[in-house]
């Protein structure tokens, strides 16, 4: 099988550094049976950046060389169906590269293949089982996707300040996933195109693009395009019909650290909340030769005075994570440790 991780960022380079590393860090690659091999990943970043965060990303695809970096002219304002050639480097022609790119494989091998979004104040802090998750899509062809940042603790959407009453749930399998009728939650669980970690069959993903299309809905910026996909699966009845299921995660794997905002076409909310050390380090902990220290006017939610973070070699610590429970999607938990003090457990 094969998948393309696409993950959309802008001016966030220590928050994507911090899933990046997470991400390949936990990931579950090979299932359990032999004869199914392991899964063939692709991984691009889509991203934009001002002058001032444009050397952050350049070492971010240094530190990552099995990652495609794709910048963009800018995260448009409007779009419409005409979506520009490629070489202009706008985010709808290099979303469209990623969904039609060939099999790494070749055509011959006819193996399934699936599409992962992603954003950058995304964390993982469990293994998760992407093989799995993969085969149940293939197996189960009622599954409409399989949203991993979702689990049955999830009961509170902070993007609308309400809650988020859970689905039916027709069949709960430990410890891997959970299924639910569609259409039978509310807020993030009524959400069949979600950028936070969902997994998407790459044909589905190719015929709801030509259903936005053909819509003329806006597909040139991510909170665009996750809205216009969900009113593109509205109104195309045969996707419900067709995929009356969805998949959720068993257990919290990963979460959205929300304490800032990088774009201005919706005035979703921000965690106002303070950076956090971990047990193991103080104030003054020596990291990386430099004083962790943060100023008084230090605060997350301007995200210029993160780049700092990347040069004290402090990471979030994961394990602090893995050991918290959370009833949203995103979260104002900002929890750091150092690179030498993390540890590489399985949570």
């Amino acid at each position: 099988m094969e998948v393309d991780v696409i993950c959309f960022s802008k001016n966030r380079a220590f928050q994507l550094s911090e899933l990046l590393r997470s991400y390949f860090l936990l990931i579950d690659r090979f299932d359990d049976a032999s004869t199914s091999g392991s899964v063939a990943l692709r991984f691009h970043v889509i991203y934009t950046a001002s002058p001032k965060h444009l050397a952050s990303y350049r070492l971010l695809r240094d530190r990552y060389p099995q990652v495609e970096f794709l910048q963009e002219s800018g995260f448009g304002e409007e779009g419409n169906g005409n979506i520009p050639d490629f070489k202009d480097g706008h985010f709808a022609a290099h979303l469209r590269y990623c969904l039609f790119l060939p099999p790494v494989m070749g055509e011959q091998y006819r193996r399934t293949r699936f599409v992962q979004f992603l954003v950058d104040d995304m964390l993982f802090f469990r293994h998760f089982p992407l093989c799995h998750w993969l085969h149940l899509l293939d197996r189960n062809q009622h599954i409409w996707c399989v949203h991993s940042s979702l689990h049955a603790g999830i009961s509170h959407s902070h993007s609308a300040n309400a809650d988020a009453t859970p689905p039916i749930f027709v069949k709960h399998e430990p410890p891997t996933h959970s299924l639910f009728l569609q259409g039978t939650g509310t807020h993030d669980w009524d959400l069949p195109i979600n950028l936070t970690g969902s997994i998407y069959r790459q044909t589905d993903m190719q015929k709801l693009w030509q259903c936005m299309l053909d819509q003329q809905l806006p597909v040139c910026h991510p909170n665009r395009l996750e809205v216009s996909g969900n009113r593109a699966f509205a109104r195309e009845s045969s996707f419900s019909s067709q995929y009356p299921l969805c998949a959720s995660a068993f257990v919290a794997h990963c979460s959205a650290i929300t304490v800032n905002r990088v774009q201005e076409i919706y005035r979703n909310p921000v965690y106002d909340t303070l950076p956090t050390l971990s047990s193991v380090l103080t104030s003054s902990s020596p990291i990386a030769g430099r004083e962790l220290s943060f100023p008084r006017e230090f605060r997350l939610q301007n995200v210029d005075d993160l780049l700092e973070l990347l040069e004290k070699g402090v990471i979030f610590d994961l394990e602090a994570y893995a050991k918290s429970s959370f009833s949203s999607v995103h979260i104002g938990i900002f929890v750091l440790t150092s690179s030498t003090d993390a540890t590489n457990e399985c949570f």
